[in-house]
């Protein structure tokens, strides 16, 4: 998953010319959140009952990769 994800993120910058990219991730889902931080992401905030996931209210994180950095 980490090397199509690599892709994406290269073709964002290089294709793209995209300056930054911003995700958001429901705090339980640690994989993802591993994901984004071997990518270069940074954890720009908590996000307290951000968005409903199965009936429920959940918090997120919300990730920035800044290419100018």
């Amino acid at each position: 998953m980490c090397e199509c994800a690599s892709e994406i993120v290269k073709y964002a910058k290089e294709t793209l010319n995209m300056k930054r990219i911003f995700a958001y991730v429901i705090c339980e889902h640690t994989k993802s959140i591993s994901l984004l931080l071997r990518l270069g992401f940074e954890k720009l905030a908590t996000l307290p009952n951000d968005t409903e996931n199965k009936g429920k209210y959940v918090d997120r994180y919300k990730f920035e990769l800044d290419f100018a950095k």
